[in-house]
């Protein structure tokens, strides 16, 4: 069993007070679509991990700024291995990412984006105790 299948196994105590760098079901068909990579699952696999994560209804905030933004992040000194990215890539990934948070905020009101460049962490901590976090 896979990291990410573990994390939706988990007892509900646990589940309700985890808190996740990155979702694995939402950023796998993203980057395999841009990159072309050989997926780390199956996709009777990918598609079963997608429908779990929906019947789970998690808090998820997609950490998003604008596109200019993210790639002074993404190749900001220090992270070599960023430095010869295809800047199309970094567009299609980006694209995507914000067409997934139309999808998941039109179906679950527990899903909210977060711009690092423009909100503060305490903004994101207050939206989850409205939530109800």
């Amino acid at each position: 069993m896979l990291w990410w299948q573990k994390q939706l196994i988990l007892p509900q105590r646990v589940r309700d007070v985890g808190v996740y760098d990155r979702c694995f079901w939402l950023s796998e068909p993203i980057y395999i679509a841009v990159t072309g990579r050989k997926s780390e699952c199956p996709t009777q696999q990918l598609w079963r991990g997608i429908n779990d994560l929906w019947a789970e209804n998690p808090y998820i905030i997609f950490c998003m700024t604008d596109l200019a933004v993210m790639r002074e992040n993404t190749y900001a000194a220090g992270r070599p291995r960023n430095e010869n990215t295809d800047p199309q890539r970094d567009r299609s990934i980006d694209f995507l990412y914000w067409a997934f948070f139309g999808i998941w905020s039109e179906a679950s009101d527990r899903v909210w984006q977060y711009d690092y460049n423009q909100l503060k962490a305490d903004d994101a901590l207050h939206w989850l105790a409205r939530m109800g976090f």
